[in-house]
């Protein structure tokens, strides 16, 4: 019992020293003496004495292989991979070595083996503590002999490169200080674990690796999944976004696919995507979340998300609110970090890092929850909440109400705030009339209510600009955001939301104090009262509904949450390195092109404006303002042998115009009663389809029309002409034919909810088709009614088909599909081959102009891809 004693008071909390120290006494032929102090009482003293019983030459080789192995990475290496780095570091070692090794008594206490799907067998040292003191007892050496390890792993190139490699390379390559060799080395790029590179990418970069890293974070949500070869496609894809074309370059020729991007508009600012969307990204938060940075996100439908300060995901859980959630924060109450939410159900729930719920929920309010914050008041923890009872509520780190609810407002209250001014901690609150209250630590009140002069006071947030204490209000239904000083006095304003929803926060970003927006176009940075910094920040495709301000991993950033459900992180507020070309401003709803090769004319409308776009990406000199309004159909073909442009405005108005866009005098019926889902032209006859009518109409001045009022088919959704057959689809998913003089001809499809809402007309194998959607799956109505599937595009997520089209590229008839998650797909009917361009967002239109180049809008940017003709091309892909 006294060597035990001994052997646990010498060891402290270690394990491993005493394990070791036990093991070197049982095996130990020697009666010892518990009352001298020989037993080790550290990992090293504890790995020496292991090491004293072997004779010289084999303790050498034995300190060589676990030095090694201090090296290694992850769950370990195999055998082969082990002795490389021994030898790399010196030491003359061979297989029966690692034989006696783990026949050794010791080994259970230095060694763990296990196996894995990729590398069989592999080996780590037993214990982080034992890998600590190898590398110490490296001393000075670490660095050479992480630059001898990096340089073994990829000796044999990285087409070779095993699953350690492939995993870890990034790992070696900080620890040698050739991060950088990597990220500039294509080659690497296509097999690197992209979620573990992430988290090593350096804060502030040289100006060398600047554009790869830009390119990675902006792609990096699509490539992590993604085979070698599609990865490196959107990767050059993604680098001509952001204005790097040399880098382009390099990226398409790893491997040259069939497509290859020839030009790119901006997509906006760079930026990063983290992954998961919501149905809306409701609110967003930057903060400490379990001794790590971490981003947290909520949606309206009650869905929460956590991700790590690399963008690693970390937790996804339903909050119970539903659809009534309408409040997040993130801070620290009574020691430990939370997540507080809250909505409809008038509780607030608090939740840990990992999502788990924490205690019962809080009750007190007898509305909906508006808002929510957490933060010190009074030199305590504490989270205030925001009601529509027309309260505001504070709660202990215990969840115990603090005195009585603040009183005070006379209308619901929207939005709260904990801040700080001259030193003092103060609540700010804002409510549906327009007034702000501001309370002091105690619950009273600090100032007379502020009247904001907005409609509601719908945000609000607390904090320093420009060395300044201020309160700044914001309103979702003006245009106004105000600033106001400690004493309530307003200080200044700025252009806030034009329309939709406003965020607000305070914070640091790029060592200056700001405040960022975000809007129904951007986000936005003010460094004082009334004047915006640097661009504004554009790349949500729906607004950004919630901003956040805060570091992760040493950088301070931006998160906002968008009206499309998506979560972005900004943490570049300085001019680009990149020259991305530039395109709209909005999100492009159609296109059209007249023309081929190099002479085509592209008219591309967003929901302001129609632009003119030559072949090569460039602006015409002057828009299309005057001649056509911002159209949400269009279509270009031949009318009386005079190539046209056919555009439809949001009023029902048709227009036509020449190529050069000049109003062409065709006689046109009277316009759609609602906007117009599409129109279509074949053999001098053109069609306009709107939600419940449909138009037809010829070069020599006959029209007819359809009504689909009361009929099964009110709703029609899409719509495509062949020859003198005109096919439609309704919202409920019927599918059916007319002739030109608008008389049905027959039912194709009676009640098919997958049908997509689009279809294409066009030629295959010499026979006249219709192409359709079918859940994820391509098909084919012939002439003769029968339906084929043309190809599938099966996914790990709900997919569907959102634009088609049927057309001929190097002189094959091909069926080009877009996809909801972000993909094109391009199928050879004649060969079976499909072959796919993964895009960094959801396709909105596409366009094929021969010979050999597909047009595709892609949010605001439109995009050139060309045909990789022969030589290169790896064949079609398998998903």
């Amino acid at each position: 019992m006294a060597v035990a004693e001994q052997i646990a008071r010498r060891a402290g909390t270690s394990f491993l020293v005493a394990a070791l120290a036990a093991h070197g006494l049982a095996t130990s032929d020697r009666v010892f003496d518990p009352k001298i102090s020989t037993i080790p009482a550290s990992v090293n003293e504890a790995v020496d004495k292991c090491l004293d019983s072997l004779p010289d030459h084999e303790r050498t080789k034995v300190r060589g292989l676990l030095a090694a192995l201090a090296y290694a990475r992850g769950i370990g290496v195999d055998d082969r991979t082990w002795l490389r780095f021994a030898e790399s570091l010196g030491y003359l070692v061979m297989s029966s070595d690692l034989d006696r090794l783990r026949d050794s008594t010791a080994a259970d206490y230095l060694l763990q083996t296990s196996v894995n799907d990729h590398d069989g067998p592999v080996t780590r040292l037993f214990h982080q503590a034992l890998v600590e003191d190898l590398l110490a007892w490296r001393g000075d050496r670490r660095t050479l002999d992480e630059r001898a390890v990096f340089t073994v792993l990829t000796a044999e190139g990285w087409s070779r490169a095993s699953h350690y490699v492939r995993t870890h390379a990034a790992e070696h390559a900080v620890g040698a200080d050739r991060l950088g060799e990597l990220l500039l080395e294509p080659q690497y790029l296509a097999i690197a674990d992209i979620d573990r590179l992430m988290a090593l990418l350096p804060i502030r970069p040289p100006a060398a690796l600047v554009p790869p890293i830009a390119v990675l974070r902006r792609a990096a949500v699509r490539i992590r999944r993604l085979p070698p070869d599609r990865r490196m496609a959107t990767l050059a894809l993604t680098a001509e976004h952001l204005g790097f074309r040399e880098l382009r370059q390099r990226f398409a020729d790893v491997f040259p696919g069939r497509f290859r991007p020839r030009w790119a508009h901006s997509l906006g600012s760079p930026h990063q995507q983290l992954d998961g969307t919501f149905d809306i990204a409701w609110a967003v938060a930057v903060g400490r979340l379990g001794h790590r940075d971490a981003v947290v996100a909520v949606g309206r439908n009650g869905q929460m998300r956590i991700w790590d300060d690399s963008g690693q995901p970390l937790a996804s859980l339903n909050t119970g609110e539903g659809p009534g959630l309408a409040a997040m924060a993130v801070g620290r109450l009574g020691g430990r970090d939370v997540i507080a939410t809250a909505g409809s159900n008038a509780t607030v729930r608090l939740w840990d890092e990992e999502g788990n719920p924490l205690g019962d929920p809080l009750h007190g309010h007898t509305d909906s929850i508006t808002a929510l914050a957490i933060g010190r008041l009074g030199g305590r923890d504490v989270l205030v909440s925001a009601s529509e009872d027309r309260t505001v509520r504070i709660w202990d780190a215990d969840g115990q109400p603090v005195g009585e609810p603040l009183h005070g407002h006379k209308r619901w209250v929207q939005t709260v705030a904990l801040g700080r001014f001259g030193g003092q901690d103060f609540i700010a609150s804002g409510d549906s009339g327009g007034n702000v209250q501001v309370w002091a630590a105690d619950g009273q009140p600090f100032l007379q209510p502020i009247t904001t002069g907005h409609e509601r006071v719908n945000v609000l947030t607390m904090g320093r600009l420009d060395h300044t204490d201020v309160i700044v209000t914001g309103c979702n239904f003006d245009e106004q955001i105000r600033f106001w000083d400690r004493s309530g006095r307003l200080v200044g304003t700025g252009t806030g939301n034009r329309h939709g929803r406003i965020a607000l926060a305070l914070g640091s970003v790029d060592g200056r104090e700001v405040l960022v927006t975000g809007d129904h176009d951007a986000v936005r940075l003010w460094d004082r009262p009334g004047r915006q910094w640097g661009a504004s920040l554009k790349g949500h495709t729906k607004g950004a509904w919630a901003v956040a301000v805060g570091r992760l991993n040493g950088r301070e950033v931006i998160v906002s949450g968008g009206g499309e459900g998506t979560v972005r992180i900004w943490d570049n507020f300085g001019d680009m390195a990149g020259e991305p070309m530039e395109g709209h401003d909005q999100p492009v709803t159609t296109l059209a092109v007249v023309g081929q090769g190099e002479e085509a004319v592209l008219l591309a409308s967003d929901r302001g404006m129609a632009h003119r776009w030559s072949a090569d990406g460039r602006p015409f000199k002057s828009d299309l303002r005057q001649a056509l309004p911002a159209a949400v159909a269009l279509t270009s073909g031949q009318v009386a042998g005079q190539d046209v442009i056919v555009a439809a405005s949001y009023d029902g108005q048709l227009t036509v115009q020449d190529t050069g866009g000049r109003l062409v005098r065709l006689p046109v019926p009277t316009r759609h009663r609602e906007f117009v889902d599409t129109v279509a032209i074949c053999r001098d006859v053109v069609v306009s389809a709107a939600h419940r009518d449909l138009f037809i109409w010829y070069a020599d001045g006959q029209s007819a029309s359809v009504s689909f009022e009361g009929s099964a088919h009110f709703g029609l959704t899409a719509m495509a002409i062949s020859h003198d057959t005109i096919v439609t689809v309704s919202g409920r998913g019927q599918m059916c034919s007319w002739n030109t003089a608008g008389q049905r001809l027959r039912v194709l499809i009676q009640q098919d909810h997958d049908l997509a809402n689009t279809l294409a007309a066009g030629t295959i194998g010499g026979r006249d088709v219709i192409a359709f959607g079918r859940g994820s799956a391509v098909c084919l109505l012939g002439a003769d009614g029968d339906i084929t599937v043309a190809f599938d595009s099966p996914s790990d997520e709900s997919i569907w088909i959102t634009k088609l089209a049927v057309a001929r590229l190097d002189d094959e008839d091909v069926i080009v599909a877009a996809l909801s998650d972000g993909r094109i797909r391009v199928g050879v009917p004649a060969t079976t081959d499909v072959h796919t361009v993964d895009l960094l967002e959801r396709p909105r239109a596409i366009a094929v102009v021969p010979p050999n180049s597909l047009y595709v809008a892609s949010d605001r940017a439109l995009i050139r891809l060309d045909l990789n003709l022969p030589g290169g091309d790896p064949g079609p892909d398998r998903a």
